[in-house]
C-alpha cells in the first residue's frame, strides 16, 4: 500500500517525492495516508480493544498476545501456545477481542469458540456479539439478527461463531458442512 511505503521512507525522500508531484498524485496521497491513520486502530485485537474500550491497557504482553492471533488470522502462522498466569487477559485478547478483530476483518469466517466449560465458551461468544453490536456503526461485520443464538449465531456476510465445551464441538459445531476436529 502506498501509505505504507511512503511512511517507510526517509523525511528526506519523501519531500523529494512529493516535490515532483501533480496536485492529483498529492490528493491520492492525502486520501492514502488519512485511510492508514483512520484504520490504524485495526491493526490487531489490542490496538482495536483499546480504540473501542478505554479500559483495555495495551500493555506490551497484551501487543504480543494480539500479534499471535493476528498471525494465526492472516495465515503467517498456525500454532500458538499461550502461557501466561491467570487473571492476564488471555480470554479477552484471543478469544473474545481476537474474534471480534477477526470478523471485522474477515466477517465472513467462521469461528469455533471452544473452553473447557460451556459456560465460558457461551459467555464469550456473547461478548464478541455485544461488540459487534456496541460498535455497529464503525465495524465491517454486522450480526444477522435472524442468527443471533446464543451459543450460535451469524454475520450478515455468512461468517459465524458457534460457541460450544471443548469435548462436544466436534460433533455441534460443523460450520457450513465441513468437519471439525478438536484438537
Amino acid at each position: 500500500m502506498l501509505a505504507d511505503e511512503l511512511i517507510g521512507l526517509p523525511d528526506d525522500v519523501v519531500a523529494a517525492l512529493l516535490a515532483e508531484m501533480s496536485p492529483d498524485e498529492l490528493e491520492l496521497v492525502d486520501m492514502a495516508m488519512a485511510t492508514r491513520v483512520e484504520d490504524e486502530w485495526r491493526r490487531d485485537p489490542s490496538t482495536m480493544a483499546a480504540h473501542l474500550d478505554k479500559n483495555v491497557r495495551p500493555w506490551p504482553y497484551v501487543r504480543c498476545l494480539a500479534d499471535a492471533v493476528r498471525r494465526a488470522v492472516e495465515g503467517e502462522s498456525n500454532r500458538i501456545i499461550i502461557m501466561l498466569p491467570a487473571r492476564y487477559g488471555k480470554t479477552k485478547i484471543t478469544s473474545v477481542w481476537g474474534s471480534a478483530w477477526a470478523l471485522d476483518r474477515y466477517p465472513w469466517l467462521q469461528i469455533v469458540l471452544a473452553s473447557y466449560g460451556k459456560d465460558l465458551a457461551m459467555a464469550n461468544s456473547l461478548e464478541v456479539r455485544d461488540i459487534l453490536s456496541m460498535h455497529a456503526g464503525v465495524l465491517r461485520a454486522k450480526i444477522r439478527r435472524d442468527k443471533a443464538a446464543q451459543s450460535r449465531w451469524k454475520t450478515s456476510a455468512g461468517g459465524q461463531v458457534c460457541s460450544r465445551r471443548r469435548r462436544s464441538f466436534a460433533r455441534s459445531c460443523s460450520l457450513q458442512g465441513n468437519t471439525t476436529y478438536p484438537w
